[in-house]
């Protein structure tokens, strides 16, 4: 017998299911950020949470976005394409509409086909990302610019997403950084949840100078020296380039993501 628990708050979402996410939290980073951000005062957004249980077990935790972004983690494997086809159904019934899905490309691959045979929608991969995890930095070459953690109070015209970065930086390291030349940005990152590194990205004119290499390096010591115990990143899996440079660094491939979009 299946059932769907649903939670009305991030909070008990959280004390619920984070257990399961832990099992494999290098892995589930990237979704418990994302609980953390639905459980922050500034989110103002409204998420749907919830769990597929079979028989009593946990098959399935979800959390969706007000605009139909979901992450989706299966602490038994995922290979019980009944509970996906059983999350689609109760999704659909509930009228709540799903416009990607994030998870291991087994889970996401499952959900779907669930969610195409429940809604006729059409799929389609939008990234396929590698999960990377950092324990012991390698030695490598680096600028001497300077690292900057930047405030809402700089005077810079700051994109919603390096908003966000900056306003979830409230534990020690966290985060948006600029690294500076002759007083330019020419390439930033951010530390989320204390051991993640995201956003990185430096425009095109600034390219080809090792600013990204500079910047993460930089930002991947802070973590390991303030006494945490990895660094993990998320990477475009088919972007050779930055994947050859945080294994340069030492960065080592743990797992795989799918980002899916329906059309």
């Amino acid at each position: 017998m299946m059932t769907l628990e649903r939670y009305e708050t991030a909070a008990a979402f959280d004390e619920s299911c984070r257990k399961h996410l832990l099992l494999e939290e290098a892995k589930n980073n990237m979704f418990l950020g994302g609980i953390d951000a639905a459980m922050s005062v500034y989110s103002g957004k409204r998420y749907l949470f919830g769990e597929i249980k079979t028989e009593g077990h946990t098959a399935l935790v979800f959390l969706c976005g007000a605009e139909g972004h979901m992450f989706l983690y299966s602490p038994t494997g995922g290979t019980d394409q009944a509970a996906y086809d059983f999350l689609a159904g109760a999704l659909c019934a509930a009228g709540v509409n799903v416009n990607s899905v994030k998870a291991e490309p087994l889970c996401a691959d499952s959900f779907a086909r669930a969610y195409a045979r429940q809604t006729g929608r059409t799929s389609r991969i939008s990234m396929r990302m590698h999960i990377l995890l950092l324990k012991e930095l390698k030695p490598i070459k680096v600028l001497g610019l300077e690292v900057r953690k930047m405030t809402l109070e700089d005077d810079y015209a700051f994109t919603p997403e390096q908003i966000q970065f900056i306003r979830e930086g409230v534990f020690g390291q966290e985060g948006l950084y600029f690294l500076m030349k002759d007083s330019i940005p020419v390439s930033q990152a951010a530390i989320r949840r204390k051991v993640s590194i995201g956003g990185v990205y430096t425009p095109g004119e600034y390219r080809r100078n090792g600013y990204s290499s500079t910047l993460v390096f930089q930002l991947a010591k802070r973590i390991l020296e303030d006494g945490n115990p990895y660094c993990v990143v998320h990477t475009d899996a088919d972007h050779l380039i930055s994947n050859r440079m945080y294994i340069n660094m030492g960065f080592e491939h743990i797992a795989d993501m799918k980002d899916i979009v329906f059309d």
